[in-house]
C-alpha cells in the first residue's frame, strides 16, 4: 500500500490561495444532446463570487437550473439543481470559443453531451467514449479554504460511465457522484445525506498527475477554494 506524502501540502496551499484562473464571467449559448438523442438549446450565465462562479442555465422550454462552477486548468466542473430538486453534474474542457463536455442527471440515466459557446459552436463530445480507468482507492491530502490541512481516503466505484464516490477526511464522510471526461474528474458529494445526488455539497475538479490526481474543490456556502491531491493505493 502506497502512502501519500504531505510534503506537497505547501504546494496545495499555494494552489488554493492563488488559483490564477481566466475570468469565466460571461453569458453563453448552450447546445446539447440528451441521452435519448434529443437536441436542445438554451443559455448560461456565470458570475464570479470569490474564487468560484455562480451558474444559471435556462433551456429552450424555460426551465431554470442554478448552482456552483469550479474552474481548474482547462477544465470546468459544475453542479446545478432546479426547484423540483432535479439537477446535473457536468464536466467541460476548454475549446476555441467556449467549452465542450458531458453531464449526468442526479436521477440516474446515461451521460449526455453539451457545449457552451460565444462564437462558432464547438462539436459535441461523444458521451459514450470509454472513460479513463479512474476507479480505485486513493490516499488524499488537502488544504481547506481556511488554510488548515487534512488527510484521508477517497474511493471511486465504476458504473456505466457514471461513478460513485466515497470520501473520508477523518472529520467528515461524504458520498456522491463523479464523472470522467478527457482524463479529468468532476465530483459532487454531500455530507450525511442518503440522497446525495439531489443537492449540491462539495464540488471539485481534478486532473491527472503522477499516480493520481490534483485539483480544487468548493463547499456550498463558501466562495473560496480548497485544494487536494489523490495518490492511488
Amino acid at each position: 500500500m502506497r502512502k501519500i506524502s504531505l510534503l506537497g501540502v505547501t504546494v496545495l496551499v499555494a494552489l488554493a490561495a492563488s488559483p490564477g484562473f481566466a475570468d469565466l464571467s460571461s453569458r453563453y449559448s448552450v447546445a446539447g444532446r440528451n441521452s435519448d438523442g434529443e437536441d436542445y438549446t438554451g443559455t448560461a450565465a456565470f458570475a464570479a463570487s470569490g474564487q468560484i462562479y455562480h451558474a444559471d442555465f435556462t433551456d429552450g422550454a424555460g426551465t431554470q437550473t442554478s448552482g456552483v462552477a469550479v474552474e481548474y486548468e482547462n477544465f470546468l466542473g459544475l453542479a446545478v439543481t432546479a426547484r423540483d430538486g432535479s439537477g446535473n453534474l457536468a464536466l467541460y474542457r476548454r475549446v476555441d470559443g467556449g467549452w465542450a463536455g458531458i453531464f449526468t442527471g442526479y436521477d440516474g440515466g446515461d451521460l449526455a453531451a453539451e457545449v457552451l459557446y460565444n462564437a462558432q459552436k464547438p462539436a459535441l463530445a461523444n458521451p459514450k467514449s470509454k472513460p479513463a480507468p479512474v476507479a480505485g482507492t486513493y490516499s488524499i491530502a488537502g488544504t481547506s479554504p481556511d488554510g488548515s490541512t487534512y488527510a484521508g481516503e477517497v474511493e471511486i466505484t465504476a458504473g456505466d460511465g457514471i461513478f460513485d464516490i466515497d470520501r473520508n477526511t477523518g472529520k467528515e464522510e461524504t458520498t456522491g457522484t463523479a464523472i470522467v471526461f478527457n482524463g479529468a474528474v468532476a465530483m459532487n458529494v454531500t455530507v450525511g445525506d442518503k440522497t446525495p445526488r439531489q443537492k449540491i455539497g462539495v464540488v471539485g475538479v481534478f486532473i491527472p498527475r503522477d499516480n493520481g490526481f490534483i485539483g480544487v474543490w468548493n463547499k456550498v456556502g463558501n466562495d473560496r477554494l480548497g485544494a487536494e491531491r489523490w495518490v492511488r493505493k
